[in-house]
């Protein structure tokens, strides 16, 4: 059609500068696109369309089922592999927990001093309430710092969502998992300070429920958090 590009030529320079995209015109007297659309060229690579979509539709009613999968591993693989990198993630940033661990022995021991030592009379009894309420101050003080951490990680989800290596709930259940030992721990450490040092039942059954309102308390802001 006119345009030959020489030995010496850069054959992209010269395919812009044939059709009229650099500084100089136009080689040729009809438009490119003109002439693409007439081309012998163009049916066959229609054609060639045609046919990959007609093996493509031909393959997928035999395909594997395995490899028309979402995911490439099974979600127990996904989970397993994800939990333990979530649980070195979380090992590898102690100002996190730190943080969660000082907060909570920090309300906790302020109204253990506070309320410390309560008898059985009629006041104390008010002050006991005082003190089985501040339980629910855990779930402010908890959502305040987990939330934090879950826009970190959910960003790096983000960014590794398009290979497709783990699903959301893979991503849920590590993050949830790597929090358990930590809320566990915060737990103890706020439920020791603030049971004990005002002198309540240490009748087993009786602390041993409270200390799991505590931490169902933690768990509940963790996983709302």
């Amino acid at each position: 059609h006119g345009a030959e590009a020489a030995p010496t030529d850069n054959v992209a320079e010269f395919m812009l500068e044939a059709i009229g995209a650099g500084s100089s015109p136009r080689i040729g007297e009809r438009d490119w696109a003109d002439i693409w659309d007439e081309s012998p060229e163009l049916e066959r690579a229609k054609k060639a369309i045609a046919e990959m979509r007609e093996e493509r539709k031909s393959m997928a009613q035999h395909a594997n089922p395995d490899l028309e999968k979402e995911y490439a591993s099974p979600i127990h693989h996904q989970i397993r592999i994800v939990v333990r990198r979530m649980f070195r993630a979380f090992w590898r940033t102690p100002n996190y927990l730190f943080t969660r661990l000082f907060s909570h022995f920090a309300v906790a021991f302020v109204s253990g001093l506070t309320y410390l030592n309560l008898d059985t009379s009629r006041s104390s009894l008010q002050y006991t309430v005082f003190v089985i309420f501040q339980v629910t101050v855990l779930p402010a003080l908890i959502i305040a710092q987990v939330e934090v951490m879950f826009h970190i990680k959910r960003a790096l989800f983000f960014r590794e969502a398009s290979s497709k290596m783990y699903s959301p709930m893979t991503f849920a259940t590590a993050i949830v998992a790597a929090e358990m030992p930590y809320s566990i721990l915060c737990a103890v450490v706020f439920f020791v300070c603030l049971y004990f040092m005002p002198g309540l039942d240490a009748t087993p059954s009786r602390a041993g429920y409270q200390f799991f309102m505590v931490l169902i308390t933690e768990v509940f802001a963790v996983t709302m958090g």
